[in-house]
């Protein structure tokens, strides 16, 4: 005979024990680790056989893992055109302003005019993209967490609006 226990280690982790009471032991699943059964034959071994089960099943899925899909995708020069980096104003002097790119620290530009100073500073990021790409020269894009920043503070200046 095999009786059914729920067992919650954590409220938000459950965990299913199956003792069966014939031939002694238990069977254990982890319902939100799909496949992923052990079993051990003392009820005092359950936490150490769900620990090395859920260890081994996360590294099973880690390496077999397929990355996400734009990982996948051929980086052209439009993937890089539409990445938004960071743009700082480095310098504002009696000579004007001076621009960069603090991912691409070698690309700045400068003018009187602050908005002049931006559109040479896109001019000479498009010319080194385009060049970068041809050349397959490594082109380092901005972190991920300022692209969510930069999305989260854009949406919020909407809603303000």
């Amino acid at each position: 005979m095999k009786r059914k226990i729920t067992y919650y280690m954590l409220p938000e982790y459950p965990v299913t024990i199956i003792e069966d009471t014939e031939e002694g032991g238990f069977t254990i699943y982890l319902p939100d680790c799909p496949g992923c059964v052990t079993c051990c034959q003392k009820w005092e071994d359950i936490p150490v056989a769900i620990a090395d089960a859920q260890r081994e099943w996360m590294e099973a899925v880690l390496e077999n893992a397929t990355p996400p899909e734009e990982e996948h995708q051929e980086k052209d020069l439009d993937y890089y055109m539409e990445l938004n980096y960071n743009v700082d104003v480095l310098k504002h002097d009696e000579n004007g302003y001076t621009v960069g790119i603090r991912e691409l620290p070698w690309i700045t530009a400068r003018n009187q005019s602050m908005n002049i100073a931006f559109e040479l500073l896109d001019c000479s990021k498009d010319s080194w993209l385009q060049d970068a790409v041809k050349s397959g020269f490594p082109i380092p894009e901005p972190p991920r967490e300022e692209i969510q920043r930069l999305c989260e503070e854009v949406i919020k200046e909407t809603e303000d609006d």
